[in-house]
């Protein structure tokens, strides 16, 4: 059964309040495969060259939902990434603490 939660965000209950379904399981399974991967890291990158890229920006704009480890995968592969710390509003206007990621000089190590 799908909510919407107080941020606006869909959500589905999970299996124990849903009786006869089970539509979720505890053990988190879901593994992006590589090329979806690898098409967020193009993604970021190429954000990233014109500029800082918030998380929030990172999952709104472009589609990445775990940032963190798009820029750790970057990062490995030879990028130079620095993360900032700053605060930013939400759609719904909330403030949050972010990472804000900065490629330095034209991003190779």
């Amino acid at each position: 059964m799908k909510h919407i939660g107080s941020a606006g965000i869909d959500y589905i209950e999970p299996a124990r309040q849903i009786q006869g379904l089970c539509l979720m399981t505890t053990q988190n399974q879901f593994d992006p495969s590589e090329s979806v991967k690898a098409r967020q890291r193009a993604s970021l990158l190429a954000a990233l060259r014109l500029g800082a890229v918030t998380t929030l920006e990172a999952r709104e704009v472009l589609g990445v939902m775990h940032p963190a480890g798009r820029v750790f995968e970057l990062r490995r592969s030879g990028y130079t990434i620095v993360t900032l710390r700053r605060k930013v509003v939400d759609a719904d206007g909330r403030s949050h603490q972010s990472a804000a990621y900065v490629l330095r000089d034209g991003g190779a190590a």
